[in-house]
């Protein structure tokens, strides 16, 4: 039966006939289906991953709300390239009553993302400014906790005894002098060095965090003005889905 259907045709012809083939309108709807099916999942994705990162909410937490809203905007773009697959409409592509319902609905979607944006850009402002004055706060707490310590550091060194002072001479690898008093100055010498590098230490720690916050911050500021415009854009572009009457 085969044979009577099948050509008695070289194998080698058949490889070469079979090696490349001209693309069709059912290929071409299918292609721009998985487009618009990517673009979907593309949503779905991202939306339970900002249900995920707004639970549990700490309102009024400002590391908090620069956190979530950094996490926000950095991903952004995710969100831009679903909503891209997703509106991406050929000519002469044909779209359900459902689906347009759909777009329609994700067209206003990307205005509230828009809004959301442009809040976000005062909340990181303001979030970042009241994250600085607590961290200089505990900077100076810290600082004035160290100086309290270095004072009673001081009497202890003013009250201890001859045995007591060659001991701490030893134990801190300072050379004994001739006396006491020498010895004494040595000691409460080597305290103040030793607090201003301690305190030096933790002001440049402070102003590294403080250049990162701020910079980071900036980042954030910028990327969702841009994203602001951008979605608006969207939302503008993407009217037809709002006009068209089902």
């Amino acid at each position: 039966m085969l044979k009577n259907i099948i050509p008695n045709t070289p194998h080698r012809k058949i490889r070469n006939k079979t090696k490349s083939i001209l693309t069709n309108e059912l290929i071409e709807d299918c292609s721009y289906n998985i487009i618009s099916l990517v673009g979907y999942v593309i949503l779905g994705f991202i939306f339970f991953d900002y249900l995920n990162l707004l639970i549990p909410p700490q309102l009024f937490n400002p590391s908090w709300e620069l956190e979530t809203i950094g996490k926000f905007i950095e991903t952004i773009w995710i969100l831009l390239l679903g909503f891209m697959l997703v509106f991406f409409r050929p000519q002469q592509r044909s779209i359900k009553n459902t689906e347009l319902k759909l777009l329609s609905f994700l067209s206003w979607v990307t205005l509230i993302i828009a809004i959301i944006c442009f809040i976000a850009a005062p909340l990181l402002i303001s979030n970042t400014i009241r994250i600085n004055q607590n961290a200089q706060t505990q900077i100076n707490a810290r600082l004035t906790n160290q100086n309290e310590q270095v004072e009673r550091v001081f009497s202890e060194i003013e009250g201890a005894s001859n045995l007591e002072i060659n001991a701490l001479l030893k134990s801190s690898q300072i050379a004994s002098s001739k006396s006491i008093k020498e010895s004494r100055k040595q000691l409460i010498d080597a305290v103040k060095q030793q607090q201003q590098v301690n305190n030096e230490q933790l002001k440049q720690n402070f102003k590294a965090k403080q250049r990162t916050l701020f910079k980071t911050t900036f980042k954030w500021l910028i990327n969702a003005i841009l994203a602001g415009i951008t979605f608006i854009s969207i939302w503008k572009y993407t009217s037809w889905t709002r006009t068209i009457k089902i």
